[in-house]
């Protein structure tokens, strides 16, 4: 009976100590997300683009850094709103694509990143 009464006990504490998925968890977890596709597609003669990203449970203190991996990416303009009443971040960045001279397809990347977490959108460029 002792034995029963433990091993009772042990399945009980075992059932007490399992947690379920709560989604509720997730709240007040930054979250960075791209507000559109994450591949743009630039003719050969260039042109500039605008990426929009968000950051879900923003502070003020929170900043979004942004960085092309090509020389001929160029990040131009950054503008950010933050809503201090739903903790909204939204970016909007103007990246000018030069002119691929090329007959060859070039790809670029434009990296978003904010503490651990990053995103990015891929800049596909025509060749002539």
């Amino acid at each position: 009976m002792n034995k029963n009464l433990l091993c009772l006990l042990f399945f009980s504490l075992l059932l007490l100590s399992c947690k379920k998925d709560d989604p509720t968890d997730d709240l007040g977890k930054k979250q960075l997300t791209l507000l559109g596709e994450s591949v743009i597609d630039v003719p050969a003669e260039g042109r500039t683009v605008t990426i929009s990203y968000e950051l879900t449970n923003a502070s003020l203190d929170d900043m979004v850094e942004n960085a092309a991996t090509e020389r001929w990416l160029h990040v131009t303009e950054t503008n950010i709103h933050i809503s201090s009443k739903d903790k909204k971040l939204q970016g909007h960045t103007a990246c000018r694509v030069s002119e691929n001279d090329t007959n060859a397809l070039r790809e670029g990347k434009i990296e978003f990143t904010c503490g651990n977490q990053m995103v990015e959108v891929t800049i596909r460029q025509a060749g002539k």
